[in-house]
């Protein structure tokens, strides 16, 4: 079961890089890939380095910060023309796996091939911060993660009145509707049933659209919790309150793109009332620009809701106002 590593990293990171890589390192995988997505000068020089010392690592560079969908597609492309690589595990430049992280997705491998083929199953870990996903395993239900029918972005009505059910503490794994890319591991078969990530999404959201389109053609996505993944740097959306961060943050393009790829994703997979799905909107929207009116970022309103519009107008890929 050879497997490639694929590390997609920007910016200057490198001190999250090396870490990541010390920790593959200590596996016996086939190969480790990173994507150079433009990262500064400096960065980019200690990944050379760090490529020319060891056989193992590949690297990527790209002129430009092409956005996570392109970037993963990128290296999956090179593992896809190794012959002796058969199994992906992507990971982010700073998702530190747990040192039994890979003995487990093995495993768990093992056991669901004596019942599916390879392009039907994507197997994932914990990453820590992420209760939802723990919630969906040990309840067996995915609402958790992309959420229910009608919902926009994490406000549906109908979970106000709904009773929450208890955790069932034995069980520890389950499929879920959804994983990010940071863990996500599959055969290369995979991508031979459904293709590459989505590059229009640019940015956030493109995951769990390929979960999506996963699971639309047969598939499944289990996520195990017997191993994990720690995020050597906490993501933005997990940072307090997703609706106080669009109203009143200050990373404009994150707002922008996670705002309106969430919106294209639930029109393509979730909408099946729009009377409903309209509803949750106009109540989530006022409390954006309730919160955004009391700290005064009169600015945030307007990205909001331009990038609603663009997201039900499906007008997607990289907009050039909203630079990384």
């Amino acid at each position: 079961m050879k497997t490639t590593a694929i590390i997609v990293t920007y910016g200057n990171r490198y001190c999250y890089v090396r870490q990541v890589v010390e920790v593959l390192l200590t596996f016996n995988l086939h190969g480790i890939v990173i994507v150079n997505n433009n990262s500064v000068k400096e960065s980019s020089d200690a990944l050379h380095a760090l490529s020319e010392k060891n056989s193992l690592i590949k690297l990527i560079n790209l002129n430009r910060n092409t956005g996570s969908a392109y970037a993963v597609s990128r290296g999956i492309d090179m593992v896809l023309n190794d012959p002796e690589s058969g199994y992906i595990w992507l990971l982010d430049d700073d998702n530190l796996p747990y040192p039994d992280a890979y003995d487990t997705l093995l495993e768990n491998m093992r056991t669901e091939l004596q019942k599916n083929k390879h392009h039907e199953i994507i197997i994932s870990l914990l990453r820590d911060n992420r209760q939802n996903y723990v919630n969906a395993v040990k309840k067996s239900t995915n609402d958790s993660i992309i959420g229910k029918k009608n919902i926009f972005r994490s406000f549906h009505i109908v979970g106000l009145f709904t009773s929450k059910a208890d955790n069932d503490e034995s069980i520890v794994k389950g499929d879920v509707s959804a994983v990010p890319y940071g863990g996500m591991f599959f055969h290369k078969n995979v991508i031979e049933q459904i293709g590459f990530p989505d590059d229009r999404y640019y940015l956030y959201c493109d995951d769990f659209d390929y979960c999506c389109r996963h699971l639309a053609n047969g598939g499944r996505i289990i996520l195990s919790l017997e191993s994990g993944i720690e995020d050597i740097e906490r993501s933005w959306n997990v940072k307090g309150s997703a609706l106080k961060n669009i109203a009143s943050g200050g990373d404009l393009f994150k707002i922008y793109y996670s705002v309106r790829n969430r919106v294209y994703l639930e029109k393509k997979y979730l909408i099946t009332s729009w009377i409903m799905y309209i509803f949750n909107m106009l109540i989530y929207s006022a409390l954006v620009t309730l919160i955004a009116v009391a700290n005064l970022k009169f600015r945030n309103i307007k990205i909001y809701y331009n990038a609603v519009y663009h997201g039900l107008t499906g007008k997607m890929g990289y907009n050039e106002k909203y630079r990384l």
